[in-house]
Parts: structure tokens; sequence; C-alpha cells
């Protein structure tokens, strides 16, 4: 549990701003952790359909300045945290508009800014990430929009930096690739590292035992479907020997810009004719997680270099189900250098190999469970409100 001083629920209020698609989302998770001990409210979409006490429906796409402008005028909160993605208030020029609103809730009406970075370009990798982005746009107007996209994302965060009291990441890598925006001295007193949170559901024992007693693998690969998981390098890599022993899932939403990759995808599976694979090109509602997890075997986090925290690895935590993650430093933060499951080139036949050494030795493998309950426990949605509850509260 949190605990606060009784007075500061009653002197102050906390306005976080986000889109709320369900009850799983992270603001929505730390906002319950912290509604019954600050005096904390949610500025979401008009159109948001999750019904909370600390929920309100303010703002809508293109005219969120104007619409949560005028609530704050009339809430006049203390602190104002963006939780920012690009894509928050619809398309992803429209995020630029954020800054000069931060800058007026700051400077004119002295509200203190926090901004949660869920997404984070470090210069040194602008051209891999160009490269992920283009390789399936063919002309040359298309690379070249691509590159002044780029261009855009780095100054949005920049100014997104300039204008806020503090800056939370999810990473200490990530705060790393923020020195590419910032000096030291102003990366050391600005920025936080905050990990993502995870709710412990039940004991890892029985979810985890029960998978590793299957005949078939189950390969889930969740979550945006995006060039940067190279699901096409592995797609390629298949053969009908190695996908007739497992079965692939691929689901999760696909962003209108990331359409042309996804019939990429299409394209690679009807030229090999590759059976036992799953593709679900949608958002999946949060009711139907829990049954999504309790089938795979593995989660797969195939990134050549991460930007942004997984929400992914927090819920197969969650889920209790093993993540197989690239020797990318955030995996290295959060999960231990020690961590069984790393592999860069995701080659089915070795993934079938760590499953059955597994299946075969009771002992390895609860060593596993103990250190999965582990890093469970350690990254704590209660300990991620307290750290916020904490930077909230040096700033009034």
């Amino acid at each position: 549990m949190i605990y606060a001083e009784n007075n500061y629920a009653d002197r102050n209020y906390i306005i976080v701003i986000d889109r709320i698609p369900d009850e799983n989302w992270y603001t929505y998770r730390l906002v319950s952790k912290l509604a019954n001990h600050v005096n904390i409210m949610i500025y979401a979409r008009k159109s948001c359909n999750v019904k909370e006490k600390f929920i309100k429906n303010v703002w809508r796409p293109y005219l969120f300045f104007l619409d949560i402008l005028a609530q704050v005028v009339k809430d006049r909160p203390k602190v104002v945290n963006l939780q920012f993605e690009f894509t928050m208030f619809g398309h992803v020029v429209n995020s630029f508009f954020i800054v000069p609103l931060l800058y007026l809730l700051r400077h004119l009406f002295k509200v203190k800014v926090v901004t949660t970075l869920h997404m984070v370009f470090p210069r040194s990798g602008y051209n891999e990430y160009l490269r992920q982005l283009i390789k399936v746009n063919k002309s040359y107007i298309e690379k070249l929009l691509t590159e002044i996209l780029y261009f855009y994302f780095y100054i949005t965060i920049y100014f997104l930096i300039k204008v806020s009291n503090k800056v939370i990441v999810h990473g200490n890598i990530f705060k790393i690739y923020l020195s590419d925006y910032i000096d030291s001295s102003e990366l050391e007193y600005k920025v936080e590292v905050i990990p993502l949170g995870v709710e412990p559901r039940e004991p890892c024992v029985s979810p985890i035992n029960n998978k590793f007693n299957r005949e078939k693998v189950v390969l889930l690969f969740y979550g945006v479907i995006s060039p940067r998981k190279r699901y096409d390098e592995i797609l390629r890599n298949l053969d009908a020997n190695t996908s007739s022993s497992v079965l692939i899932i691929i689901a999760g939403k696909v962003p209108h810009y990331y359409r042309r990759y996804l019939k990429y995808l299409l394209n690679i599976l009807n030229t090999k004719k590759i059976k036992n694979i799953i593709l679900i090109p949608y958002h999946i509602p949060y009711k139907f997680l829990p049954e999504l997890y309790r089938l795979a075997t593995f989660t797969v986090l195939p990134y050549k270099r991460v930007i942004a925290a997984s929400a992914v690895l927090s819920e197969s935590l969650e889920f209790c189900v093993p993540a197989i993650v690239t020797h990318d430093p955030y995996f290295y933060e959060i999960l231990g250098k020690n961590y069984l499951f790393y592999n860069d080139n995701f080659n089915i036949q070795s993934i079938k190999h760590v499953y059955y050494l597994l299946r075969n030795n009771s002992t390895l493998l609860n060593d596993i469970i103990k250190y999965i309950e582990m890093i469970i426990q350690r990254y704590s949605w209660d300990n991620a409100a307290k750290m916020y509850l904490n930077i909230f509260k040096s700033l009034i």
C-alpha cells in the first residue's frame, strides 16, 4: 500500500493527461494506486468509455489544446503529468502542439509540469530506425517524408524536456539516451527513472509448470505490429519442418503508418505457405489477455534495439510467461544478465532446444520460476506509484 500525509491530498490537485483505451493502460494502473491517497484525476479523451471516479472525459484529438487549457483554468491543478506518446492525440503531427500548451501551463498558470516519455529516440540509432521504417517504403517521396518525420520526433522530445520541471523515463538506458538531447547537469536534476509496474496475480509455479507439459511450443508475438520487431526476418527464416512443431501467434494493432508493413508480412506468409501461424492484426481488449497469455509457452520480443519500455514484458511477467528477448541494455536492466532466455537470432530450433531442456530438468525450471517471481516483486505497481508520489510532493 501507498501512504500519504492526510493534509497532502486536501491541499493539492494533480492532473494526468493520457488516452485510456482500457483498464490495462499504464496510467489507469498508476492512478488507481494513487487515487485513494492523493487528489488526482486523469484527463482522458471525451470518447473514453472506462468509467472511474478518477477519470474525467476532457479532450478531443484535434481540439485537445483548447479542451485541456479550458479544463485546467477551471480545476487549477498544482501539477500536470503528461504521459507522452506521439500518437496519443491522433495524428502524430498533433503532438507538437502539446509543447506550447505545457509552456502556457507552466509559465502563465504556474502549474508544475512532469512529462513521462514512453519512447526515447537515441540520436546514435537514428539511421538504424530510419532503415527499419523505410524498408517497405518504395518511393523517394516516402523516404524523404520518413526522414522529416524522424527529425520531427527529435525536435518534439527536445522541447518537451525543456518545457518540463521533471521528466520521467522507464529505464536508466533511456536516461542515457536523453544525454543526446541535454547536457549532463540538466539530465541529473531533471530526469528521473521509474520502471514499468507489474501487478502480481498468482504464484508462477503452477502456470509455468503447465506450459512445459505440452507437446507443442506456442510462441506469442504480441504488441504493435512494427518493423522494429523484425517479424519479417523471423518469418522468412521459417520452413515447413520448423513451423510444424510450433504454433506462432502474431497479435496486436497495426497503426495506419504500418499498414504497408502488414501487407509485407502477409506476402511472406502467402509466398512461403507456412502453416501453424495465427495473425490477429487488431488491438486485443484487456479482458481477453489472460487467455492469450495462458496459451503462450513464451512471449517473443525480437527488438534489435529497444527505444521504449516494453508493456508486453511487464504483462508476460504478470501472467507468468517467460519472455524471449534480445541482448539489449534495457532487457539487461530489467531482467539481469543471468536471465536464461536471451536470443538475438530467434532461431526456432534453438527455442525448442531450451523448451525441452527445461521440460526435462525440473530443478532448472524451478530456478527460472523463482527468478521470475523475484523480478515481479521488484517492479510492483506499489513501488512505481511511490516514486511518482515522491516526485509530485517535491514539486509542491
